[in-house]
């Protein structure tokens, strides 16, 4: 494997791709710093379920601006390692998704109260998609088939793994009242977010050149880059519209109404 020495905008991405770049990284970094603005910790802020939301929120900030940073830089080409069959991959790009992803699956643990167990199993899952789903990537397709579907077969091991683990923290939250598949409270919704963009992502890499080669590399890098900046996006911005309501209800002084409707007491002890 070698360094790319390549430039990435004139002889990689066209016009579309870094118009595209451009426009998801910029409503990745101006929500970040939208969130960050209006998430400072504020006097009445003594509840601790909301202060729970903060701290996601804070996470998610950062979160935030960093992929924006990482999105504009895959328009550089330092940072891509150059298989034996002469496709790339954006090293840059996975070694995020292993930082940023297991936190944003720490947050759904964090939130529901989960035990530290299950805290540190569903980030170790998370990383095992992503690393595993690197290794993947870099091992050609023309000549070690095999390995790259064994590397492809674990991070779909890993990803049902999380997706089951989603599971238990739900049902372990509600004392058994709700699941995946059954519930109305915000962490059910949350987790099913998740859970839709994390479908997404194994599909997209089947079709383009780190996977099977199935469609047109420009394609679904396009997709892959919008996928990922609006996957967090969508996360962290429920999060924020739910301690929003928390709060707004908080201070109207009819909380015990916002909780009754949304489920949160039970989550958030």
């Amino acid at each position: 494997m070698g360094i790319m020495d390549s430039n990435m905008i004139g002889d990689q991405y066209s016009g579309v791709q870094v118009i595209c770049t451009a426009i998801a990284c910029s409503f990745s970094f101006g929500f970040g710093v939208y969130l960050w603005w209006s998430s400072h910790p504020k006097p009445h802020e003594l509840d601790e379920r909301e202060r729970k939301l903060q701290f996601c929120n804070t996470l998610n900030v950062h979160i935030l601006i960093w992929n924006a940073f990482v999105g504009l830089q895959m328009l550089s080409s330092f940072d891509n390692v150059a298989t034996p069959t002469g496709s790339w991959v954006d090293l840059t790009n996975y070694i995020v998704y292993c930082l940023t992803c297991p936190l944003e699956n720490f947050q759904v643990a964090f939130l529901a109260g989960a035990s530290h167990q299950r805290m540190v199993e569903i980030m170790m899952q998370t990383f095992g998609i992503m690393s595993t789903g690197l290794f993947a990537s870099l091992t050609p397709l023309d000549t070690e088939a095999g390995v790259k579907v064994a590397g492809f077969f674990f991070s779909a091991f890993f990803h049902g793994w999380v997706v089951y683990s989603l599971n238990t923290i739900i049902y372990e939250a509600s004392n058994g009242r709700e699941s995946l598949f059954e519930g109305r409270s915000y962490l059910r919704r949350v987790c099913v977010i998740e859970c839709i963009f994390w479908l997404i992502f194994p599909f997209l890499w089947c079709l383009g050149p780190e996977g099977f080669d199935w469609a047109s590399g420009m394609t679904v890098r396009i997709l892959l880059m919008i996928v990922n900046n609006a996957a967090k996006i969508i996360f962290a911005l429920y999060l924020f519209v739910v301690q929003e309501a928390w709060t707004k209800q908080m201070l109207r002084g009819d909380l015990d109404e916002f909780e009754q409707a949304d489920e949160l007491r039970r989550f958030m002890k």
